[in-house]
């Protein structure tokens, strides 16, 4: 509540410096100043409203394998590595309508989880799935 009162008294506060020092400011510091509010209005909205939701997404960053590179050195595509594994676990087959899967189309494949992070699912391949872009669209 403090934080908001605080963040709530900028705004005069920032009106006040405009209007006495108008050479000081230029056009594009009201859009900073905006998106600094909003963005503080948006993590005050989250805390509050959807702390769960926070408290996920948080544990998920936590306990992500550490030990997992960031960025691909080995020039291999993780990414259809991943794709790969996963087609091979569902034999091949888009997994709403189950066409099939060829190896050279993967990359239009889209990745899904099977029961959505915000609703309790874990970030890992177990809970991935892979839908062609036909299903996609129609979700």
């Amino acid at each position: 509540m403090k934080y908001l009162l605080l963040l709530l008294l900028s705004i005069p506060l920032y009106l006040m410096l405009h209007k006495y020092y108008p050479d000081k400011f230029e056009e594009k510091y009201h859009y900073y100043f905006t998106g600094f509010i909003i963005i503080n209005l948006l993590i005050i909205y989250l805390l509050t409203y959807e702390t769960p939701f926070i408290y996920q997404l948080l544990q998920n960053v936590y306990y992500s394998d550490k030990n997992k590179p960031t960025i691909n050195l080995n020039g291999v595509d993780q990414n259809l590595l991943l794709k790969t594994q996963i087609s091979q676990n569902q034999m091949n087959q888009c997994h709403q309508c189950h066409n099939p899967i060829f190896s050279q189309d993967l990359y239009l494949y889209k990745l899904q989880y099977i029961q959505p992070i915000q609703f309790g699912g874990v970030n890992d391949i177990s809970n991935l799935k892979m839908v062609c872009p036909s299903c996609y669209s129609f979700q």
